[in-house]
């Protein structure tokens, strides 16, 4: 989904276990507990979006920092490596 326009999008539970989202448009989205685990989001946008819970574990592209810097979050959204089975 390189480049996809998602703004404002309603993605509460998605499952975007390792999906491409490098240059997305997530102005606003809405990605509470969404699972974006290993997720490529290398230039994307996140302005307003909502990941409180969301699991955030191995995403490329963007470190905590910058997400927590433009996006909410709250305890229960997870950052760090993915873990291992």
């Amino acid at each position: 989904m390189d480049g996809a326009r998602l703004n404002f999008a309603n993605l509460t539970g998605a499952d975007l276990n390792h999906a491409i989202l490098t240059r997305a448009y997530l102005f606003s989205a809405k990605l509470t507990s969404a699972n974006l685990t290993g997720a490529d989001l290398s230039g994307a946008q996140l302005p307003g979006a909502d990941l409180r819970g969301a699991d955030l574990r191995g995403v490329r592209g963007l470190t905590e920092a910058e997400v927590r810097k433009v996006a909410t979050t709250d305890e229960n959204t997870k950052f760090g490596p993915v873990p291992t089975p």
